[in-house]
This record gives C-alpha cells, sequence and structure tokens, in this order.
C-alpha cells in the first residue's frame, strides 16, 4: 500500500486543505477528500493507468478546519477496512450529516490522543 498525503490552496479561500492519495492495490488508487471537491481534478492529473475512486460528496462541513484530522481518520480506519470497497466503506465510517462526521473525527482524536498518552 502506498500513501500520499497533500495539502493544497484553494484559490477561493485562505489557507490549506488536506487529502490523501492512497493505492490500495497494484491496479486501484483511492483519493479522499473530505470535502469531496478536488478529487476529479486530481485524478486528471495522476499519469498512471489505474482504476480510480474518489468521493463526489463532502463528508466535512465546509466552515470547518479539521481536513487534516478527517484524513488521519481515513488512513487509520482504512487500513483496518481494506477488505472493504471504497464506497462501502466510506458508507461504514461517514454518513450525510457532516457535523456527526466532524464530531465521529473529534472523538477518535481525543481515543488517540488518550491511547497516545497512556502508552508515555
Amino acid at each position: 500500500m502506498l500513501i500520499d498525503l497533500f495539502s493544497f490552496s484553494i484559490s477561493t479561500g485562505e489557507g490549506k486543505h488536506w487529502f490523501v492519495i492512497l493505492r490500495t492495490s497494484k491496479h486501484c488508487i483511492e483519493i479522499f477528500d473530505s470535502l469531496g471537491v478536488c478529487s476529479k481534478y486530481i485524478k486528471q492529473n495522476i499519469p498512471l493507468e489505474a482504476v480510480f475512486e474518489f468521493n463526489t460528496f463532502p463528508v466535512q462541513c465546509t466552515d470547518s478546519y479539521f481536513c487534516g484530522a478527517f484524513v488521519v481518520y481515513y488512513l487509520i480506519e482504512r487500513y483496518s477496512n481494506l477488505d472493504l470497497e471504497f464506497e462501502e466503506f466510506l458508507n461504514d465510517i461517514f454518513c450525510s450529516n457532516c457535523e456527526e462526521n466532524q464530531q465521529r473525527v473529534k472523538r477518535f482524536l481525543e481515543f488517540l490522543n488518550f491511547r497516545i498518552g497512556s502508552v508515555t
């Protein structure tokens, strides 16, 4: 499995937005963008012959700054669920309510902090 993390500035806004490109097999590449806006454009600029899967719907609220946290959540959950198809996986970990998704990601990060803190 090959993972590439990226950050870019959206031309209409300030700051950076994080997304991830994940090669789950020799012929399959997943692009996860929590806002669901850049994946199809990114796909067009990757010169590889592969099946591309990407979300076209937002799982993060547009006024949220948690895109990096969504990427971490996606990667950790995906690593544990590679047996699921991409769309099935996204439907398992996210819902159509962006606020609920953000709360889910926040709880997950709080759990990680606890787990990491308890190791040291």
